[in-house]
């Protein structure tokens, strides 16, 4: 013989507590949940996202660290003059550019350090080579 178990329901009636119908609670708790929802999701990618970039910059950062501390904080531009057959000197206009892009470097990215100028001009002396080989 089985004994009939109490039904339990979610939402009773009225809530002691509250003294809200079950209406009024769907009415109330509903939209909330409904947002909290939707933002807590947008929340916990937001934050794993952050993690990320965190954890890449931290590395990137430890490498930067160790590479200005091991080795000079100078950059080569190249010759800053050239000399012409009559023996009068010019300015190097290659030299010139590239310290022309060092500046926009620097005045876009004012925390670049010698490790991105040395990339930048790495660059700049592939994106020759390119034009000069077409």
């Amino acid at each position: 013989m089985r004994v009939a178990q109490p039904r339990v329901e979610l939402f009773p009636q009225t809530t002691a507590e509250h003294g809200l119908s079950e209406r009024d609670f769907e009415r109330i708790v509903f939209p909330v949940w409904k947002r909290v929802s939707i933002w807590l999701p947008r929340r916990l990618s937001y934050l794993r996202l952050l993690w990320c970039v965190l954890k890449l910059s931290s590395r990137n950062f430890a490498s930067h660290i160790g590479i200005l501390l091991y080795r000079s904080l100078s950059v080569d531009y190249g010759p800053m003059a050239e000399k012409t057959q009559n023996g009068h000197l010019f300015w190097n206009r290659r030299t010139c550019a590239r310290v022309r892009g060092i500046k926009e470097l620097e005045k876009l990215y004012p925390w670049a350090s010698s490790i991105e100028q040395k990339i930048f001009l790495d660059g700049f002396d592939a994106g020759e080579k390119n034009s000069l080989t077409a």
